[in-house]
């Protein structure tokens, strides 16, 4: 052992007839002559070996753990899903995550922060949804909307906010929508001499019955008279004339013409004030000429034989042998000379030939 015939700081130990070295680590041979490499027994056992001075280090794949990789890891165990259930895939994992979460371990919140500008945020399985503010609108709820595009205000002018609307109200209206009719009989008193009717946005005043109202708010009644032709009667809301027969308009000052309605049924009208005057036609009567006159009454109207009456008018029906408007002229028989030698003798209804000798 002298000289130390070990190489590479290698302890010499001397035998009997020969002597051994006590290598270092990596080295190797009689005299620690030869460099060992630690990865060539390949120690790893599912990874890649790394020689590391004068040792080794094992670098696992994904899946596997140990000083040798020996180890089967269940990528799981450490519990890599935050906020969902772990899913093993082989040698990794996959996060099935929980309603309104997100990322690769399930680590980041849709709402958080919220991305909802005008509106509150709420979680979905596959993302978020804005529930927006009123008077907003669009995916993030930024976008304002016109609410007076529906016209909300229903007596009066709407002005569009960022955040809502106002309503101007025209007179005689109230309400956030201007929707009430203010009842100015109830808010004042002295409006109306008489009586106050409310109407929609605004009032009117009426008088008592029997009087009328005037421009100047007075009432009176129908005293003096207003009616020329005709009889004053009081109503709600003023009078009323009830006019006289043959006379009309509003204060029955005007002559009716009622020839305008054909009253003679067979006849002429002749139009008087206050009424009118029918000129009938010959066989009728009557104040409209509505009656036929019966002229068979009146000394069987001058037929010597039977009188047949008619509508406006009569006719004579001889019995036979007679002829004539009155039937009262008898019938020659023999003007027709029916006897052809002698002599013919007109009868009654017949007659008779004297023949010649």
């Amino acid at each position: 052992c002298d000289p130390n015939p070990c190489f590479n700081s290698g302890t010499c130990n001397r035998q009997k007839e020969d002597y051994s070295c006590n290598c270092h680590t990596n080295f190797t041979g009689k005299n620690c002559e030869k460099d060992f490499d630690p990865c060539s027994r390949l120690p790893c056992l599912n990874g890649t070996c790394l020689k590391n001075n004068d040792s080794y280090q094992c670098l696992c794949p994904r899946g596997y753990t140990g000083r040798n990789c020996e180890q089967n890891f269940d990528s799981c165990s450490r519990q890599p899903c935050i906020n969902g259930i772990c899913l093993r895939n082989n040698d990794s994992y996959q996060c099935l995550c929980n309603r309104g979460y997100t990322g690769r371990n399930c680590e980041r919140d849709f709402c958080d922060p919220n991305p909802c500008f005008n509106g509150t945020c709420l979680s979905q399985s596959d993302g978020f949804y804005c529930s927006c503010n009123s008077g907003f609108t669009g995916k993030l709820c930024q976008h304002d909307v016109n609410q007076c595009l529906s016209n909300p205000c229903k007596y009066g002018r709407c002005i569009d906010l960022d955040s809502g609307y106002r309503c101007i109200c025209q007179q005689g209206f109230t309400g956030y929508d201007c929707q009430h009719d203010i009842n100015e009989c109830q808010n004042e008193t002295n409006l109306c001499k008489e009586v106050c009717v409310n109407t929609l946005g605004s009032y009117k005043c009426a008088c008592k019955l029997g009087n009328i109202l005037l421009n100047d708010n007075i009432s009176y009644f129908c005293d003096p008279n207003p009616c020329i032709y005709g009889a004053c009667l009081s109503q709600n809301d003023g009078y009323y004339c009830r006019c006289n027969a043959g006379f009309t308009g509003k204060l029955c000052n005007q002559d009716a013409n009622e020839c305008l309605s054909n009253p003679c049924i067979h006849g002429k009208c002749k139009n008087l004030r206050a009424g009118y005057q029918c000129n009938c036609s010959q066989g009728f009567t009557g104040i409209n000429c509505e009656n036929d006159i019966n002229e068979c009454q009146q000394m069987n109207g001058g037929c010597a034989h039977d009188c047949i009456n008619t509508v406006g008018s009569y006719y004579c029906q001889c019995r036979y042998d007679y002829i004539g408007r009155n039937d009262s002229s008898q019938i020659n028989e023999c003007s027709s000379n029916p006897c052809l030698t002698g002599d013919c003798i007109d009868n009654i209804n017949h007659y008779t030939c004297q023949c010649s000798p």
